[in-house]
């Protein structure tokens, strides 16, 4: 069993279901199973959109597991971006 939380540090806040970066609501999240999920909205300039994203802290109490975690960017234009960490 899984014990684990995503989290802010610095500017990011997770409040409710809002992301607030550096006091402005940015976007909505979720938190289901595991999977953290933002969606941005057009607050979220591109400096905001990396800023959140290198705040985001991530905890397991379970420290005899292997964490994969996959990173899935999508801009709802064009692109889609996979990329996985083991951590």
């Amino acid at each position: 069993m899984l014990d684990e939380n995503f989290d802010g540090s610095g500017l990011l806040v997770f409040d409710g279901t809002n992301v607030l970066y550096s006091g402005v609501d940015v976007g909505d999240f979720t938190e289901v199973g595991g999977m953290l999920s933002i969606t941005f909205d057009t607050d979220a300039t591109q400096t905001v959109v990396d800023g959140v994203l290198g705040s985001i802290t991530y905890s397991n109490n379970n420290f005899s597991d292997t964490i994969v975690s996959d990173w899935i960017y999508n801009d709802g234009l064009v692109s889609t971006m996979t990329q996985q960490s083991v951590i």
